[in-house]
């Protein structure tokens, strides 16, 4: 798992029976490994691109940690949960964070974190298995991937309401918003497709996915800040 930001990488590597979280430059060769015990996974940059916030599971829990790559200061827990936590996305001004929990009774669900308060609540809670949330940048929706139409499929939902739309047809991953957060992109077998997210009568509308391109080798993407 590779998440990039500006001019820097943040990566998980499994070594040696267990996975650590690395950091380092696109320009560089070498880079520098954060962790070294239990298993780390699916690092995020903060907008700045200072500090990487990740899963960690240590104790038999996975909970979210942040570690700023140039304080030299061991990773601090972002807030203890009982239930396996992790990040997805940064609202752009750093407040917010989108992060999913799994719950024996609802599987994988979306939930927002307050930076400043840190309170925390339930955005979306499905049967299904929702994964990769990913906030806009003005932080009024969310999309993300979830299974409970029986197939993995990119829903966009708004953070205040809770109101969903499915904006895949036939299956979607790895949905990624543009700078201005006017268009979402996800990905579709080896396609990249792109739907323009709009919000009309307080419910969350999207148009028809546009190919962008086609590649054979593409598996994944994420947009680098």
């Amino acid at each position: 798992y590779v998440a990039g930001c500006r001019d820097r990488l943040a990566a998980t590597i499994f070594t040696r029976g267990q996975t650590d979280l690395w950091a380092g430059h696109i320009d560089r060769a070498a880079m520098t490994q954060v962790t070294r015990e239990g298993a780390a996974f699916e690092p995020i940059w903060s907008p700045d691109c200072r500090t990487i916030a990740f899963s960690w599971n240590r104790t038999g829990v996975a909970n979210i940690y942040t570690v700023g790559v140039e304080s030299g200061e061991a990773p601090r827990v972002l807030f203890e949960s009982g239930f396996a936590s992790a990040p997805g996305s940064w609202s752009a001004d750093g407040r917010w964070l989108a992060y999913t929990e799994r719950h024996p009774e609802s599987s994988g669900d979306v939930w927002l974190w307050d930076r400043v308060t840190g309170h925390r609540r339930p955005v979306i809670t499905t049967p299904g298995l929702e994964l990769l949330p990913a906030l806009s940048p003005d932080g009024k929706y969310v999309a993300y991937e979830s299974s409970a139409a029986g197939m993995f499929e990119v829903e966009v939902a708004s953070v205040e309401t809770g109101a969903r739309t499915q904006v895949s047809v036939n299956g979607g991953a790895w949905p990624s918003w543009s700078a201005d957060g006017r268009h979402l992109f996800f990905l579709h077998d080896t396609s990249i497709l792109r739907v323009t997210v709009e919000s009309r009568g307080g419910q969350v509308a999207a148009s028809n996915p546009i190919p962008i391109f086609t590649h054979p080798d593409i598996i994944l993407f994420r947009r680098v800040g």
